[in-house]
């Protein structure tokens, strides 16, 4: 793998333009980003791994960059990305960006934007969700944070992780459960159909992979 050339341009105030180390056919991958501070006033992991991950990023140009070490705030939907030379961390420009992929251990985690209507806070057009399934219909997963608040004197606020679901069937995107009932009554027409082929291929109730192998299913067939 062949490694750009390392160049810094700073601009003087706001988003900073980043070269860094990656991999794009030799040329050069700016990085769009902010400068970022770790919140320390919260006991409780505020990313989705404590710590970093191997990542490759897929710029809104159509470039990537590859061999970065990032984290993802399930506090703020932000992606962070550590840049080795100039020892700082920064928020990566979501504009900037279309997708990024974490590796952790044997497993690789794919991130995009999601487009679609708002569904309140709970997940609204341009959050970035783990795509579980992206065929016609979509199943996604969104890493956010509960927040219990300190009651007592010099305590922090705690950080609880919380997993959100959601399946996008055309336009219409609807938050559900892990677990193959609760997918499956989003297809009332399909109810029978369906009902067969979890007996058939013997589909566990609450397993992620199952349930994305229900969603192959109905997205050929239906």
């Amino acid at each position: 793998m062949k490694q750009i050339t390392l160049l810094l341009l700073i601009a003087i105030f706001g988003l900073q333009s980043l070269n860094t180390l990656g991999n794009n056919n030799g040329e050069k991958v700016n990085i769009v980003g902010i400068l970022y501070n770790h919140p320390n006033n919260y006991e409780g992991s505020p990313y989705l791994f404590p710590d970093w991950k191997n990542g490759k990023v897929y710029l809104s140009n159509g470039q990537t960059a590859e061999n970065l070490q990032l984290k993802f705030s399930i506090l703020s939907g932000d992606l962070i990305f550590y840049h080795e030379t100039l020892k700082k961390l920064f928020v990566v420009d979501p504009i900037s960006i279309n997708a990024f992929t974490i590796y952790n251990n044997t497993d690789s985690l794919f991130f995009k934007k999601y487009e679609g209507e708002n569904l309140s806070y709970r997940l609204k057009n341009g959050d970035f969700v783990e795509m579980l399934y992206n065929g016609q219909i979509k199943f996604m997963l969104k890493h956010t944070a509960n927040i219990s608040v300190a009651n007592e004197l010099n305590s922090k606020d705690k950080i609880f992780p919380r997993k959100r679901y959601f399946i996008q069937i055309g336009e219409n995107t609807f938050e559900t459960k892990a677990k193959i009932n609760a997918v499956s009554k989003l297809f009332p027409e399909s109810k029978k159909e369906i009902k067969r082929f979890v007996n058939e291929q013997h589909l566990k109730r609450k397993s992620l992979p199952d349930i994305v192998q229900l969603l192959k299913y109905i997205d050929k067939n239906h």
